[in-house]
């Protein structure tokens, strides 16, 4: 009998197991503390996808017919051999999800909508709880997660809430099992709770709903209520085995590792981290290498050791030109093949170097900082030789001026020097841009675009948002705020531009001239819907240069 029953609830994007839910399970085991797992996500959308519906129109009625093979297309990788096939599948298959969800919510393959309730609501939150039939999940947690709780008995049930889409499947689950239940106590954690705490003004909304909310890195909190002691410095790995037998919607099984917490540079303006200021805590380098090495750390248990994959080899061999998913992924089969993601705000560059020295022996991606060792050719070719496919770079703007009052620590003539030398390496570059911050109007927010187009052929893919204002982050002094989200756990606001640059002309620019650039909307119809930057790395050459 587990003592706890870790839950990863919906909806979040189906195509990697949950990390924060692993890391607590090895730091329990480490402790000699019992604990199971659920992935209710994964498991919840495939219950959405086997029910029989009632067919509606003809789009719907494909929708529905096409749903088992377009699961089996992300799986297999033939959804990736075109952008328009893809499109096409998880299209489908959103359409099919939200039409699961009947009359009161709409969830879908990365998002999830009520009528009448809001995550930013504590209120509303608390009645999705007293009312969880009204969750399009609800269904499943009655004939699943319900009869293997009572199956389990566990002291503790755990819930793992790290995005807004989250939260009102996850309170409809802590529902139904404080009613059947009453007697199990219940925590919740993950980022999002993290966030929660750290606004100004928290007041514990959930008390007697909920008998723990956890803030910041679980591992101690937990261990803590069982009465284990945990050396915080000594942060433990994630354990998938409980995931082994799952078939996540990639074509290859996607291992991600989070080397740290917080951020290491923490001086962004806008950054919600700095407004929460979130401790920046890493695992040493070479733990990290070590953990990879290791093939079950990605591999299933129950996988032959001579079928294993070697983690040493990483093959310069095949050098195919737009041979999407041809070369990401070439030792082993079907979901034996494997992918690192790398989950940290930004991988710091004593993990670069370790990573460039010991080889995790599989492809990899993450986010960096537009530092200056990227400026070296060289050392972008023995990162890409290290196995790296893919880096996010947050550029946010292409104008001096307002870099500067983001205090993003980056200069201009480097980041096009950096996308230059990453794409001459075979790295692609996904580069996220921000506009209608407080200090870009259309002119500085016109040389954003025309920095992209000077380096439109260097640039993999774009995520180009409207800047959404931390409450209680540097952005904000001065600023005349007014509500954004109506509700107490919002951390974001609405200002008035001291620039006059509102949101509708933001919006306006990026869908009339932003976008509808040649250049620029070929570079945006790459970016895989949905899934977005996880599965980017599945439609990339993968040749190394020599």
């Amino acid at each position: 009998m587990s003592r706890i029953l870790l839950i990863f609830p919906p909806c979040a994007k189906s195509c990697e197991p949950p990390a924060g839910i692993a890391v607590l399970h090895q730091a329990l085991s480490e402790q000699g503390v019992s604990s199971s797992l659920i992935d209710a996500n994964l498991e919840s959308l495939s219950f959405l996808l086997g029910r029989p519906l009632k067919s509606g129109s003809r789009r719907t009625r494909a929708a529905l017919r096409n749903r088992d093979a377009d699961v089996r297309a992300l799986k297999d990788g033939s959804a990736f051999h075109s952008m328009d096939h893809y499109s096409r599948i998880v299209w489908e298959l959103n359409h099919a999800v939200q039409y699961s969800g009947g009359g009161l919510s709409r969830p879908g393959l990365a998002d999830y909508r009520d009528a009448a309730l809001s995550p930013v609501r504590s209120g509303d939150l608390l009645r999705q709880a007293e009312e969880p039939g009204r969750c399009a999940h609800d269904l499943y947690y009655q004939e699943e997660i319900l009869p293997r709780i009572e199956a389990a008995g566990p002291e503790w049930i755990g819930i793992s809430i790290a995005f807004l889409s989250q939260a009102l499947p996850a309170f409809a689950l802590i529902g139904r099992i404080r009613s059947r239940f009453p007697a199990v106590k219940i925590a919740v954690g993950g980022g999002l709770v993290t966030s929660w705490m750290r606004l100004p003004g928290w007041k514990e909304p959930f008390a007697g709903l909920v008998d723990f909310c956890v803030e910041g890195p679980g591992e101690a909190a937990l261990l803590s209520v069982f009465g284990k002691d945990n050396d915080s410095a000594a942060a433990p790995l994630p354990d998938y085995a409980p995931f082994s037998g799952l078939e996540y919607w990639s074509p290859g099984r996607v291992l991600p590792v989070a080397a740290s917490t917080g951020c290491w540079w923490k001086k962004c303006a806008f950054c919600p981290e700095n407004a929460e200021n979130l401790p920046y805590r890493s695992i040493p380098p070479s733990k990290i290498t070590d953990y990879l090495e290791s093939a079950d750390a990605y591999v299933p248990r129950s996988l032959p050791q001579d079928e294993r994959p070697d983690p040493n080899a990483v093959s310069p061999a095949d050098r195919r030109s737009h041979a999407p998913c041809g070369g990401l992924l070439q030792s082993g089969t079907g979901q034996n093949k494997r992918l690192i993601h790398f989950l940290d705000n930004a991988l710091s560059p004593t993990l670069i170097q370790a990573l460039i020295k010991k080889p995790p022996g599989s492809p990899w991606y993450g986010y960096i900082r537009m530092t200056g060792e990227w400026t070296d050719p060289e050392y972008c070719l023995a990162v890409r030789r290290s196995g790296c496919v893919m880096l996010k770079l947050g550029l946010e703007s292409g104008d001096p001026e307002v870099l500067g009052k983001m205090n993003k620590g980056i200069r201009l003539d480097d980041a096009a020097l950096i996308l230059r030398n990453l794409k001459k390496a075979g790295i692609a570059a996904y580069v996220y841009l921000l506009f209608g911050t407080p200090w870009e109007d259309e002119e500085r927010a016109q040389k954003t675009m025309d920095f992209v187009l000077r380096h439109s052929e260097h640039i993999g893919f774009i995520n180009a948002a409207i800047f959404n204002l931390p409450r209680f982050s540097a952005a904000a002094e001065g600023l005349k705020i007014k509500p954004f989200y109506e509700g107490d756990l919002s951390f974001y606001a609405d200002f008035e531009h001291p620039r006059e640059w509102k949101r509708a002309l933001v919006r306006r620019f990026l869908s009339r001239t932003f976008s509808r650039h040649p250049a620029i909307r070929n570079i945006l119809k790459k970016t895989p819907p949905h899934f977005t930057s996880n599965h980017a790395p599945f439609f990339l050459d993968q040749g190394i240069p020599g």
